[in-house]
């Protein structure tokens, strides 16, 4: 089978079973939805891996490449942002999603989101005052942002990782941790921190600062996040001296 062939019908049954998952969506089974994912994973990485060769690059365990501002590397404390997953579908797989949402809502190029906002506000300490959208700028020009699960969960939110996501996360996030060196990450998320908290002390020079999801209010405080972040730079300063 020549190549091009091989290309070609990558691409069909990538086509085909996106319309099955579509269907089975529909239907609402939701479960059936979830067990097919291994199957659209397996799709989406050789057709990766095929653009990857053609284009001379070589293949990363890092699908979502991670945000990092223009300012990060001059920064005297480097921080970096991890949030749990994307949400969206095989179409929409890229390697600067990440980058992209980053650019439409942090920066607000098409708009303001909370989330992005709330950490913006907390880690710049201005949780008193309004965040323009200069400000918001100026903040995620200074920090990085990488989503830990290198796979789209689902297409809405109430999907959720699966324990092979978790598993080949772990990989890639070393990747980007020994690349950006961060002095500090600030994990989003109880269920992510227990993951990152199992292997967190591999990192010498790597302070972790361990926050609720700044969407769950029930349990998400600004005042408790600040507190732990100021602590988390306490004992990053310590590390650099």
């Amino acid at each position: 089978m020549q190549k091009q062939d091989f290309e070609t019908i990558i691409r069909e049954q990538l086509s085909l079973f996106i319309s099955l998952k579509e269907e089975i969506y529909n239907q609402k089974d939701y479960d059936l939805a979830v067990n097919l994912r291994g199957i659209e994973k397996g799709l989406i990485d050789i057709q990766r891996i095929i653009e990857e060769r053609k284009n001379g690059k070589s293949t990363s365990s890092v699908k979502f490449q991670p945000w990092v501002g223009n300012n990060y590397e001059n920064e005297n404390l480097k921080i970096l942002v991890l949030g749990e997953s994307h949400y969206g579908n095989a179409e929409e797989n890229k390697e600067t999603f990440t980058q992209d949402v980053i650019k439409s809502w942090a920066l607000r190029e098409e708009g303001s989101i909370k989330f992005f906002t709330t950490i913006a506000k907390i880690l710049s300490d201005k949780t008193e005052v309004y965040l323009s959208d200069d400000n918001a700028k100026e903040f995620w020009h200074k920090v990085a942002f990488y989503n830990y699960v290198q796979d789209f969960v689902g297409e809405e939110a109430r999907m959720r990782p699966t324990e092979l996501m978790w598993e080949e996360a772990k990989l890639p996030f070393i990747q980007v941790v020994n690349k950006l060196k961060p002095n500090i990450v600030v994990v989003l998320g109880s269920h992510l921190g227990e993951y990152i908290e199992e292997y967190a002390d591999q990192f010498e020079n790597t302070i972790f600062c361990y926050w609720y999801h700044p969407s769950t209010p029930r349990y998400f405080k600004y005042q408790k996040s600040l507190e732990d972040f100021k602590i988390a730079v306490e004992k990053a300063n310590k590390n650099k001296v």
